[in-house]
C-alpha cells in the first residue's frame, strides 16, 4: 500500500521550494510479509539497503525509514518531487526495481493506493 503520510513529517518536509529545487515529499509503502515479531533492526536495515541499491540518483530519494508493522513493515520514502503524484509514481518505480530482492527476503509491496 502506498500513500501520503499524514503526520509529523508533513509540515517539516512537504513545505516550500528550497533554492529552486523540488520539495521533499513523504510516501509510505507498506510491505507485506511474514516477519519475525518484532522485525529485528538487521531486517529493517537490510530492506532499507535493498531499496537504496535499486534507486537511481535521478529518482530523488533523499532518505528512507523502515518501521515494523503488524503485517510486515512500513517504509517511508522521502522523495524530492514536483508533485504528490510524481512522488507516488517514483516510489512505485523504486519498489518495482527492488521487487525481486524484497520477495527473496519474504516481503512484497501491496498495490499502489492514495490515502
Amino acid at each position: 500500500m502506498y500513500g501520503r503520510h499524514h503526520g509529523p513529517y508533513d509540515s517539516a518536509y512537504g513545505g516550500s521550494h528550497r533554492s529552486g529545487t523540488d520539495p521533499v515529499r513523504v510516501i509510505r509503502a507498506s510491505l507485506a510479509g511474514t516477519p519475525r515479531r518484532p522485525a529485528p533492526d538487521s531486517t529493517l536495515a537490510l530492506v532499507s539497503d535493498l531499496i537504496w541499491a535499486h534507486a537511481a540518483p535521478s529518482q530523488g530519494l533523499e532518505h528512507l525509514r523502515a518501521r515494523a508493522s503488524g503485517e510486515g513493515m512500513d517504509v517511508y520514502l522521502f522523495l524530492r518531487s514536483a508533485s504528490e503524484a510524481a512522488a507516488l509514481d517514483t516510489a512505485c518505480a523504486i519498489l518495482a526495481g527492488a521487487r525481486s530482492p524484497l520477495v527473496s527476503h519474504g516481503y512484497r509491496a501491496a498495490a499502489p493506493h492514495h490515502r
